[in-house]
């Protein structure tokens, strides 16, 4: 028998499992041993060992310091009651844990897209949870299937072999995925996940299961974390936690740390926001640069002149004159194409966003006479731009993760004291990082992108920038053109080799420094989050330790033309950075990158991608098919074809008590498999029935009734429509009735 049975019918005089073993801290009272002991004091011992458990893994996935969390904020991840086994498997071995058992422990609420879930209006946040069900031999055959195939072998491979080696084949083990959404309930959220861009590791199991095993899609179990939705909203509208975005996403990161990070199909540990935390070499790294950038700049930099300041008003005027002109051409082309009832997907450039653009794009000048640096990033998300949210002073992740590595390399310039707040904070309120997108508008058509490199470089030929840091491949590229086109990078030579490599631009009558970086969005769909977080770092110090060369060079070469200072500047950093090795480093970091991408980030084919995406899509969401295969009694088409699981899932929506008679509605991987198996024009409800009634005979030891099962499985293949039949129903009905 599975751990499923040993899970739900564990004898109750059984005792409960070391404490010193299975938490990892030593019992410091003497308190009941039964398993669901009820008293006071053994409850609160038995949540303080949880407690600093989970404690001890957020602090070993960076998401909390030195400073423990208060246990109110947490109260979601603890025991209610004492059950030392449940809870044992779930830190230990989560993969047994079923999800019968697992709902109990939280209060899961189940959305399977056709209940009476309901979102709460109150919870702007859902914390939810994605239960994939399946065999051990199956979960083996997708492991396999990634070697085979050349994937990424990553973490969760490994720990998924490491926890199913002493199990049989037959067990049940469940794969999981913990999440959070804003505008979509759960199983909204799931279904949109087959077609929109999601973590590698993610996106590559949904993939590999639809083709290997799709029943798994079609019995996923989804839920709500209702507590954690509910105790998130309730903390994130007190005033000191309002604004506060790590905390609104506290519970994705706690609940992923309890179920254990690399046991999860999580790319990352949860959150809405980075957890940045380099280590001591690349401290030593950027420390023998000696680079004092942020801080000379914070004494120098001197308000733009009101001349500047009108040029860059009249500049953003025309960006927003151009929106005007491009409105009319597209609600024409919607005008014609639209459908009734279908809402218009033409976002307007607004008077506040043009006020947005103008005030994030003004620099402030060093010493009153040139201005240091300039961000080119690609475009504004619908939701900043509906909002006109500037992108350094707003609330995006990509904005988070700049700020959190400039204030940490401010803080190792100077020797200040570590600190959650962000001290480049100061330079960016003085204008000292003047942001400007590539696309200033939404939707836009090719003819909008070379009006946007057009008022591009207009702008750098107003603020006459030294450096301009570009975030993400196409900024860069548009920059390597002298902006001119967006084909800067000619030929199949990958982006990342030009990450932190200086080139000298030219445009009008003036030339910049350009230093490429990954985009900071890109970093949720690398497979690598920490070699990501090591380019960056080393990007932003080449950065600062080039404002520091042109610091130096704009007085001692003043006569000098434009050009001849930055080819100047881009030789004395790169020779800098030769003699230190760093060059080498940062090579050695994209092709680690690279290396981990290469191993395969791509499906089998296209064909099968879309196969199995699109007919997960259907079966769980679709209202296509017609009323007689729905409700048909007999199974139609072949095992496991389209129809054949579309039919079967809407038979287990249906509830229907005669069709889980052997196999209980909970076990709902095994009786989706059940279902699917059957032979063309076989009876539902005759095979539950004839099985129910086989099995309602046989008595005595589990061991001898499997044997008799095999005995008479070919007897009842000839009643049943000769099917294949399963062992793993035995086990199933072995649970249901004992």
């Amino acid at each position: 028998m599975h751990d499923l049975a040993r899970s739900e019918k564990r004898p109750q005089s059984q005792s409960p499992p070391d404490i010193t073993r299975d938490f990892g801290r030593p019992q410091k009272e003497n308190s009941d041993t039964s398993p669901h002991t009820d008293g006071t004091s053994s409850l609160a011992s038995f949540r303080k060992f949880v407690y600093e458990e989970l404690m001890s893994r957020m602090a070993d996935n960076d998401i909390i310091g030195k400073q423990p969390l208060s246990p109110e904020l947490v109260e979601y991840c603890l025991p209610k009651r004492v059950d030392y086994t449940a809870w044992d498997t779930l830190l230990h071995q989560p993969l047994s844990l079923p999800d019968n058992l697992l709902s109990s422990m939280f209060s899961l609420k189940e959305d399977n897209g056709f209940s009476n879930y309901v979102r709460s209006p109150d919870t702007p946040t859902i914390f939810y949870l994605r239960s994939f069900s399946m065999t051990v031999s199956q979960l083996r055959s997708i492991v396999d299937d990634w070697k085979n195939r050349k994937y990424y072998y990553g973490e969760e491979a490994t720990t998924w072999l490491g926890m199913t080696a002493a199990m049989s084949s037959e067990e049940v083990v469940y794969i999981r995925y913990i999440g959070a959404t804003e505008k979509k309930t759960p199983f909204q959220r799931y279904t949109a996940d087959f077609s929109s861009k999601t973590g590698p590791v993610l996106a590559k199991f949904l993939e590999t299961v639809g083709r290997l095993c799709p029943t798994v899609l079609d019995s996923v179990a989804i839920y709500e974390f209702d507590e954690a939705s509910h105790l998130s909203a309730k903390t994130c509208s007190l005033p000191e936690w309002k604004e506060n975005r790590a905390m609104q996403t506290l519970p994705e990161q706690a609940l992923i740390a309890l179920f254990g990070f690399s046991s999860l199909l999580n790319q990352a540990v949860g959150g809405f926001l980075h957890t940045y935390n380099p280590d001591d070499d690349q401290r030593a790294v950027f420390k023998s640069l000696q680079t004092g950038s942020i801080e000379a700049m914070q004494q120098n930099l001197q308000t733009a002149p009101v001349d500047l300041v009108n040029k860059l008003r009249a500049w953003a005027r025309s960006v927003f004159e151009h929106d005007i002109g491009r409105q009319r051409s597209l609600l024409a082309v919607e005008e014609r194409l639209s459908k009734p009832g279908v809402p218009s997907k033409i976002y307007q450039f607004s008077e506040s966003l043009q006020l947005t653009v103008m005030s994030q794009a003004v620099p402030a000048l060093y010493l009153g006479q040139f201005t240091p640096v300039v961000t080119i990033g690609a475009e504004m998300s619908k939701d900043a731009y509906g909002k006109a949210e500037p992108f350094y002073t707003g609330q995006s992740r990509s904005a988070d993760l700049m700020k959190k590595v400039l204030s940490k390399l401010y803080e190792w310039e100077e020797g200040l004291k570590e600190t959650s707040s962000f001290t480049i904070n100061s330079l960016i309120k003085r204008q000292g990082l003047p942001f400007v997108n590539l696309l200033p508008w939404l939707n836009c058509t090719k003819d909008d992108m070379s009006a946007a490199i057009g008022i591009l470089e207009q702008y750098l030929g107003i603020t006459r920038p030294y450096i301009i840091l570009t975030l993400g491949k196409r900024p860069s590229s548009v920059a390597a053109s002298n902006f001119r086109h967006l084909l800067g990078y000619k030929g199949r030579d990958p982006f990342y080799h030009k990450v932190g490599v200086l080139e000298v631009v030219d445009y009008g009558d003036w030339s910049s420094v350009q230093i490429p970086c990954f985009h900071p969005g890109q970093v949720q769909y690398v497979k690598d989050s920490k070699l990501f977080y090591k380019a960056m770092n080393l990007t932003l110090s080449i950065l600062l330790l080039t404002i520091k060369v042109t610091i130096e060079t704009h007085s001692a070469m003043r006569m000098s033309p434009q050009a001849a200072r930055c080819i100047y500047i881009k030789n004395t950093v790169d020779s800098i950075l030769q003699a230190k090795g760093i060059d080498v480093l940062l090579e050695d970091i994209k092709d680690g990158m690279q290396a981990v991408k290469d191993k395969g980030n791509k499906f089998h084919t296209k064909e099968e991608t879309a196969a199995a995406k699109g007919s997960v899509i259907n079966i769980l969401g679709s209202k296509s098919l017609p009323n007689p295969i729905i409700f048909s009694a007999l199974a139609v088409d072949a095992p496991f074809s389209y129809n054949r699981r579309a039919q079967v899932h809407r038979l287990w929506k249906l509830d229907i008590p005669a069709l889980h008679l052997v196999i209980s509605r909970d076990h709902r991987y095994l009786w989706h498999a059940w279902g699917n198996q059957l032979e063309e024009g076989t009876s539902f409800f005759e095979d539950r029935s004839l099985e129910a009634s086989w099995r309602a005979t046989i008595k005595g030891d589990p061991l001898e009734v499997r044997r008799k099962f095999k005995k008479e499985r070919p007897k009842r293949q000839g009643v049943l429509g000769k099917r294949k039949m399963s062992v793993y129903e035995l086990d199933a009905f072995e649970v249901d009735n004992k």
